[in-house]
């Protein structure tokens, strides 16, 4: 499960569900994150948000793999 747990952080969280806990944290945004996918046979994360940037990262112990830019817009929804 992804989440963001704390508004406009710019951070989201993954958990373990079953363990009840935190397993990974997503930072880069530079405010809130209104939107995120997860791609259905890859192994992707893309998270937008406030600051007018998409991120797209691994979901398992990579980093942010790019990112894209707008001038001005805030990513309210992702489709992948």
């Amino acid at each position: 499960m992804l989440h963001s747990p704390v508004p406009n952080t710019g951070c989201v969280s993954g958990w373990d569900l079953e363990y009840n806990k935190v397993i990974r944290h997503y930072h880069g945004h530079l405010s809130g994150v209104y939107a995120l996918a997860l791609h259905p046979t890859l192994d992707v994360l893309v998270t937008g948000g406030r600051d007018s940037v998409c991120r797209v990262s691994g979901r398992g112990t990579a980093p942010s793999l790019t990112s894209l830019e707008s001038n001005a817009v805030s990513f309210t929804q992702l489709y992948i």
